[in-house]
């Protein structure tokens, strides 16, 4: 009954009922997970097992190739190289065209190419039109974000003086003049811009010092202050060394502790953010407890996730995992983080697409290194499959191997913790 249910899931959700089983059993785990023992002690036929393991071979929906959608793609990526087209379209045409290209319907090779052209041609040109605007500059910054690229040095720095160019009489705090939506895109720059390539502590201060005089003294705020502070605090969590920061981030706090949270979006958004330094911040007693004033004030108490299905190579690590004769939950929610696989009590196996590291560094993107800390902070021993390693072992034998000696390491490593 137990694997009846479990092959209509079509998922290892149920997977962790075979842990109890274990006691009462007396059943080592990996004769417990052996087609053998479906076969024989369920008494079912010998295709059992092999329909049980189809489920997670097949192919997944989202991953086929839409012909109508593929025409589209063609057609952007045609305009995109057409002689002369980026010269001649303005930041908003060509952000459409890229906010039109659907990631998964392309070959990763492809966008890497694509952004690296992009990258190499026609910065200089396109970076001179945000001169007059920061919406343009917000336009500029979201093209590199979108094709997830690490700004070298000298173009990191031209951008962030425009940045600072545009900002409002940056150093003399007179920023309020400026409506609350030109307000909120400073902030969703300022975001990208880290996100981007980090900011030392010395240039960032100045920036949200500003923008922290907008709100001070505030005491209603509308949507578009709500997400701009928001997204700051997002911004300060970004970097790697938090300590110089701390006086920063406690100004924010207090701004944050007078909203409402009446916009189910904003409240969404700031839970987000609070839970992670809720981890990042656990042995800061005093930032602590001002971190759950606010969490206190938020009416969601469950950081609401969009749904997302496994995606091929997850099914085919499910499938390899259940040969070896592991036991594990998959999605499993570790505060506010979804899990590829859960071996409990304490080893985390997640698989690393290319949507996750720079386009032309072999480093993850800064949001999903924050996934990695807050989980190791929580006690987790996590363990990352790299969509490049993952590629080149080009049998099943050779994937069974790598994930095998990827599971027993952290025993080996750490053998007084787990």
């Amino acid at each position: 009954m137990l694997v009846n249910e479990m092959i209509r899931a079509k998922n290892f959700k149920t997977f962790h009922s075979f842990s109890n089983l274990l006691v009462s059993c007396n059943l080592h785990n990996h004769c417990l997970l052996k087609p053998q023992f479906f076969n024989v002690q369920l008494s079912q036929p010998k295709c059992l097992t092999a329909k049980f393991l189809a489920n997670f071979r097949t192919i997944n929906p989202r991953d086929k190739q839409n012909p109508q959608e593929k025409g589209k793609i063609d057609k952007v990526l045609q305009n995109f190289y057409a002689k002369g087209s980026i010269e001649k379209a303005s930041l908003t045409t060509i952000k459409e065209l890229v906010k039109t290209i659907n990631k998964r319907w392309l070959d990763d090779n492809k966008i890497r190419s694509l952004f690296s052209s992009f990258h190499q041609q026609h910065f200089q040109h396109l970076l001179s039109q945000t001169s007059r605007s920061i919406y343009e500059l917000e336009k500029f910054v979201f093209l590199f974000y979108w094709g997830q690229i690490y700004l070298e040095f000298e173009k990191k720095d031209q951008i962030w003086k425009r940045f600072t160019d545009l900002l409002p009489n940056y150093e003399n705090n007179k920023l309020q003049d400026s409506d609350s939506r030109t307000i909120y895109t400073y902030c969703k720059t300022l975001n990208f811009i880290t996100s981007l390539s980090l900011l030392q502590p010395s240039e960032l201060k100045p920036a949200l010092n500003a923008l922290s005089q907008v709100f001070k003294d505030k005491t209603t705020f509308d949507i578009f202050d709500n997400r701009s502070v928001v997204i700051t605090l997002n911004s300060i969590m970004i970097q790697p060394n938090l300590t110089p920061f701390t006086s920063q981030f406690k100004d924010w706090l207090q701004i944050l502790s007078k909203f409402d949270f009446s916009n189910e979006k904003v409240a969404n958004m700031a839970l987000y953010t609070l839970e992670n330094f809720k981890v990042l911040f656990s042995e800061s007693p005093e930032l602590l407890q001002e971190i759950n004033a606010c969490l206190d004030k938020i009416p969601l108490k469950e950081y609401m996730r969009i749904d997302t299905k496994d995606s091929n190579t997850q099914r085919k690590i499910a499938s390899i995992l259940v040969d070896l004769g592991f036991i594990f939950t998959q999605n499993e929610l570790l505060g506010i983080y979804s899990v590829d696989f859960l071996l409990k009590p304490k080893l985390v196996i997640d698989y690393h697409g290319v949507s996750h590291y720079y386009l032309n560094k072999e480093e993850m993107i800064y949001t999903h290194q924050i996934k990695v800390k807050v989980l190791e902070k929580m006690g987790y021993y996590v363990q990352v499959i790299p969509f490049d390693k993952w590629n080149l072992l080009e049998s099943r034998q050779r994937q069974a191997a790598y994930l095998n000696e990827l599971l027993y390491e952290p025993f080996y490593r750490n053998e007084d913790k787990y």
